[in-house]
């Protein structure tokens, strides 16, 4: 979450101290030109995808925007304590820990467990659902690839258009100027909008999902393991096996 607003807030500063320092910053504004652009990649996108991939799309950034970051050592910690629970306390009570209200996904898995659900379908449901989770990560990600491809295109029709306009005003040598920002601003914007949103935003979701998928498989390892009592050292020591290197640096 802070490094996507740092970079947005980088990248946009420096595009925009770019601008400024220019003789007439306002020869970079042009509604037309983002018009083309901005509105012709919005609306192949929505031609491109479902219905049910721009939903997907929606619920990830909300997510990605509102989500706490998961420490992976932090984790583990939280599940080895789990499994030291309970043999002497109550799922629901376990459940109601404050330091696991923001891990859905650990907290379905252990409502199951409440519920008395057998090893084998357990393990079935929970892999079913953090396949399907992955797989909307991966959607969203291809939306924000797909239109970072598509903005580009749309800024160089937005040029070809401007050189047609400019070429039908030859004469009127007073109306190229205007024709001549329409086709060069219209490049320009498309590819701002892929280097600094679309194509970091797509970057940004795949290494979120990549993440997010292993700390689900980390948890799905604990979930069994605390449904079958075991050790908590060793439940410990097949967690850990999970998180690179660099996530044990903070233990």
């Amino acid at each position: 979450m802070i490094t996507t607003i740092l970079g947005l807030l980088c990248s946009i500063s420096i595009i925009a101290l770019a601008i400024i320092t220019q003789a007439d910053p306002t020869q970079f504004l042009n509604w037309k030109a983002m018009m083309i652009t901005l509105g012709g990649t919005l609306a192949a996108t929505l031609t491109y995808f479902s219905s049910p991939a721009l939903d997907f799309t929606t619920n990830v950034l909300v997510k990605m925007f509102k989500r706490k970051e998961v420490i992976g050592y932090k984790l583990i910690e939280i599940i080895v304590d789990i499994s030291k629970e309970i043999h002497f306390k109550d799922m629901l009570e376990i459940m109601n820990r404050e330091d696991i209200k923001d891990l859905e996904f650990l907290k379905k898995g252990l409502g199951l467990i409440a519920d008395d659900v057998p090893p084998k379908h357990l393990k079935e449901i929970l892999v079913r659902q953090s396949h399907a989770i992955t797989s909307q990560y991966r959607v969203t990600e291809r939306v924000f690839a797909v239109a970072g491809g598509f903005a580009p295109m749309f800024g160089m029709i937005g040029t070809i258009l401007g050189l047609i306009s400019m070429l039908g005003k030859i004469r009127n040598p007073e109306a190229i100027l205007p024709a001549m920002g329409i086709a060069l601003v219209t490049t320009l914007y498309g590819l701002l909008l892929s280097a600094i949103f679309f194509i970091p935003f797509s970057g940004k979701i795949r290494d979120l999902n990549h993440f997010e998928t292993n700390y689900r498989n980390l948890m799905i390892e604990g979930i069994l393991a605390i449904q079958a009592k075991e050790n908590p050292h060793v439940i410990y020591e097949k967690l850990i096996s999970y998180l690179n290197p660099w996530e044990l640096k903070d233990e």
